[in-house]
């Protein structure tokens, strides 16, 4: 079976009913997969990790739009499991999903970093995609700071696109290179 995704509906009609209400905001829209690729492509990245993959959105419509490799990372196993189904469908073998914390993750083997503020739903009055997770303030805060301290530790050269996500949660090592209304591309150092 050979899927393609011109648009965010192709990818959303992989998804169970439930997730497709709610795609639209928890899930990267195909426009800006395509722009970050395009920046990631132009620095040269390899090794992509989108932090809190969600299904795995980033990740496998960036393997059919580019050779880097991706990895996913998503603490919910219910959304791990759509995504690894997506993946199996699609029969892409430069994507690695996996369903575990972000704070096990050693960033330094990156070059390339995703960074769609999947923590915030832990500070937001409504919008969530689920209750599965306990969301509070203090997940938010242990989540950024992790992410922030994981970054400024990544090697040198490392690319960021970062996508509503506050230009505070992004350490000082990393240099704005453009944005584009929400989305912004960064460089370290």
């Amino acid at each position: 079976m050979s899927i393609s995704f011109k648009n965010d509906k192709d990818f959303d009609s992989l998804l169970p009913v439930e997730l497709r209400q709610k795609a639209d905001i928890h899930f990267s829209p195909i426009d800006i997969i395509e722009r970050s690729i395009d920046f990631f492509e132009e620095n040269n990245v390899s090794n992509v990790l989108d932090i809190g993959s969600g299904v795995g959105k980033f990740c496998i419509v960036g393997a059919h739009l580019s050779n880097m490799h991706f990895t996913g990372i998503e603490i919910r196993q219910s959304l791990h499991l759509v995504g690894q189904n997506i993946l199996k469908q699609t029969k892409k073998t430069s994507v690695s999903l996996l369903n575990m914390n972000i704070t096990e993750v050693p960033f330094g083997q990156f070059d390339g970093f995703y960074y769609f503020n999947p923590f915030f739903e832990n500070i937001a009055d409504d919008g969530q995609i689920d209750n599965k997770l306990s969301t509070k303030v203090q997940n938010f805060n242990h989540y950024t700071t992790y992410v922030e301290i994981a970054l400024n530790a990544a090697p040198l050269g490392s690319c960021l696109a970062s996508y509503w996500t506050p230009h505070s949660a992004i350490p000082s090592s990393f240099l704005l290179i453009d944005s584009f209304g929400e989305l912004s591309f960064w460089r370290k150092g």
